[in-house]
């Protein structure tokens, strides 16, 4: 019993942390070991995309084009899809597969829970109580329903990080975390999902403006102070600048290409959360039940669960104190901001933040509840050990005997087969697991008081809950999809340049755009809402190339039409020699004309003839060509945005610079204690 207590000691920080991702590991293991596979948005869009990428670092390029999906795409410009991410990039660099998402997926979850661990940590200073808010927080709604929106759970990875630095930083206004403020805004940047990053910076400033009181305390120096604020601002402005900005300059010259503008406000707020969406807090087997008894609501993408201790600790406390406060009132600026059209609220921020009009998800905003609610918990837990609370035993008696006797009458409609309600057979372990675990809990509190112990072990019982009941239901599937991994070993095992068959296949819904990994053409695909113009425009004037069209022709200077049905037949070559970024191919011809190029041009397309620059023509139907003269020609297209190189090159170069400073700063702290004490 003393190892336990040990243990369990406040200041055991590796044990902790180390349960913690041992815990989080278990739980989250049939997607780990391969049993559950990541499905929907994860393998028809990012995985695809993910091996383009690899593809491009894979030969020494950057990820600048996908010339295999919608006529072709400026891939270091998707918005929503985060490129230049720097977990995209090493992943990237090691070569994604199928396998990979999968660990990109527990990456995510280990992050968050680590970001969430140091967080409450510096906040409470009890390693115990910062795991198990970090184990819950990893194992909350969002990670459970969004696991096919990657671009969707980095801010659940990077807010806990923004908000430590910040609080850390209104402690000792000290440079290095105003570097570190910088880093988080910027890691947002990259995620290419512009909402998160202005309602992130809103939360912040929300408690900065809490936090006046206390930063402006001393009489007669407020401008001093003022300033002082201004020189930080402006670091962590220039540091978030630089971090992500490959981010702004492709999202700035891109946004008035692409045919996603403003949504109308029906469109924006579609999943919007109502009060039915709230029952779900309680337990998985309620978001089940109201998913199959409601058809006008989809819990698919939308789960507010968070392990159930964790709510009742944060309702376990009146607010005393100014900061208690503070994390009440962003607690319910959260939740109106998830709800959407049913506050006037979301309509306010609708009109005045930018991109939130070309936003389609609301719901998508939770992390900010889950952080905060999380937070709060642990913050109630650490003061009940210090003061004893009539309203948590009241509200423990109270609310554990109600879920108790719900989930009792949910139980007894399943037994006597009540057709009433429609529940799964196979909750009904669940629901009474859940009874006999709130039990435990009223008793604790009612009679042992508060115990760190109980409370770890009931929140790690109700995370993991919350994820085997929505495994196959929103997580990924068992069984598995094709892995083209044989293909995809081609992709990163073979020459840069390859010959390649020079047509168009048939667009498929079926193959989305997997077509990326056996390296054919077509119209199709599926790259999220993104789509260029000029490719919509030629899709409505039914200008796109067909099956069987080439993708790059030869016509004459008497063709009427810049397209394939005025091609020379016997020009037209059967191959073209490809690389990231670049086609390639030698004609020969009896006369002058133009070669074409069917993909959609965007800015950064060079041609050159004859290892000659020459003028890139665009044509009406939004793709390009080059004039040539007779005789052999061996033309070659190339991707090359200057500005989109030189801005990666500088994004990559200061994370070097940070990394370095980073490994210096905390060095410093071991080798100085050492010096100091010879």
């Amino acid at each position: 019993m003393k190892r336990i207590k040990i243990l369990f000691h406040k200041r055991s920080i590796a044990i902790s942390y180390i349960f913690m991702v041992f815990a989080l590991l278990i739980i989250y293991s049939p997607v780990l070991v391969g049993e559950l596979w990541l499905k929907w948005d994860v393998y028809d869009a990012a995985f695809p995309l993910s091996v383009s990428i690899s593809d491009s670092l894979k030969h020494g390029e950057l990820p600048l084009w996908e010339p295999f999906s919608l006529r072709g795409v400026p891939l270091s410009h998707l918005i929503g899809v985060s490129v230049w991410s720097p977990i995209t990039i090493i992943l990237g660099a090691l070569g994604f597969t199928q396998y990979m998402m999968q660990i990109q997926y527990i990456i995510l979850i280990l992050l968050a829970a680590s970001f969430m661990y140091l967080s409450i940590k510096s906040m409470i200073n009890n390693p115990w109580l910062a795991m198990t808010g970090g184990l819950a927080y990893a194992t909350c709604g969002q990670f459970v329903s969004n696991a096919q929106h990657l671009t969707f759970l980095l801010p659940m990875v990077v807010f806990p990080l923004l908000h430590f630095s910040y609080r850390k930083w209104v402690e000792v206004q000290n440079f290095k975390w105003s570097i570190l403020i910088g880093i988080s805004f910027g890691l947002l940047i990259l995620n290419n999902y512009p909402p998160f990053l202005f309602v992130s910076a809103l939360f912040i400033l929300i408690e900065y403006i809490f936090d006046m009181k206390r930063l402006y305390s001393v009489k007669g120096t407020v401008l001093k102070t003022l300033s002082v604020h201004t020189i930080h601002v402006f670091l962590a402005f220039v540091i978030c600048s630089l971090v992500g900005l490959v981010g702004i300059y492709t999202t700035l010259e891109v946004v008035n290409y692409i045919t996603r503008g403003s949504l109308s406000w029906d469109l924006a707020t579609g999943s919007s959360l109502s009060y039915w969406y709230w029952f779900g807090a309680v337990t998985p087997s309620l978001t089940q039940i109201i998913h199959a008894s409601r058809f006008d609501i989809n819990l698919s993408m939308t789960n507010v669960y968070i392990a159930f201790p964790v709510l009742l600790l944060s309702l376990s406390r009146i607010p005393k104190k100014k900061d208690e406060w503070k994390i009440v009132v962003l607690i319910i600026v959260a939740v109106l901001l998830v709800m959407g059209k049913y506050t006037p609220f979301y309509r306010l921020l609708y009109e005045l933040i930018p991109s939130l009009s070309s936003f389609r998800f609301p719901a998508g905003f939770r992390y900010l509840y889950f952080y905060y609610i999380t937070i709060f918990a642990m913050y109630n837990f650490y003061k009940l050990n210090k003061e004893y609370n009539h309203l948590l035993k009241k509200l423990a008696n109270v609310s554990c005997y109600l879920f108790i006797f719900i989930f009792g009458f949910l139980c007894l409609v399943n037994i006597l087969k009540i057709q009433t309600v429609m529940i799964p057979r196979y909750t009904v372990l669940e629901l009474a697991l859940s009874i006999i675990a709130l039990l435990i809990v009223v008793y604790v509190i009612n009679f042992k008081r508060t115990s760190l112990l109980i409370v770890c072990l009931a929140t790690i019982f109700f995370s993991y809950l919350g994820i085997v009941r929505n495994q196959s239901f929103t997580i990924g599937t068992y069984d598995r999809p094709v892995s083209y991994n044989n293909e995809i070993q081609t992709l990163y095992t073979g020459e840069k340049e390859v010959e390649i068959d020079n047509r168009y296949i048939e667009p498929s819904p079926v193959t989305m755009s997997h077509t990326i990994f056996t390296r054919e053409f077509q119209t199709g695909g599926y790259v999220g809402s993104f789509e260029l113009q000029n490719f919509s425009k030629s899709a409505i004037n039914n200008g796109l190339p067909g099956p069987g069209d080439p993708v790059i022709f030869f016509v004459d200077n008497d063709s009427f039409k810049m397209n394939s049905s005025e091609s020379k037949p016997e020009i037209i070559p059967e191959s073209i020699v490809y690389s990231p970024n670049k086609f390639q191919v030698e004609l020969n011809s009896e006369q002058s004309g133009f070669v074409i190029l069917q993909q959609s041009y965007f800015k950064g397309w060079q041609v050159s003839v004859n290892g000659k620059k020459d003028n890139i023509m665009v044509l009406d139907d939004g793709t390009m060509g080059v004039k040539v003269d007779r005789g052999i020609n061996d033309i070659s297209f190339a991707f090359k945005p200057k500005g989109t190189i030189l801005t990666a090159w500088i994004s990559i170069i200061t994370w070097i610079l940070l990394i370095l400073y980073g490994v210096i700063n905390v060095s410093s702290k071991f080798i100085k204690p050492r010096l100091a004490r010879r």
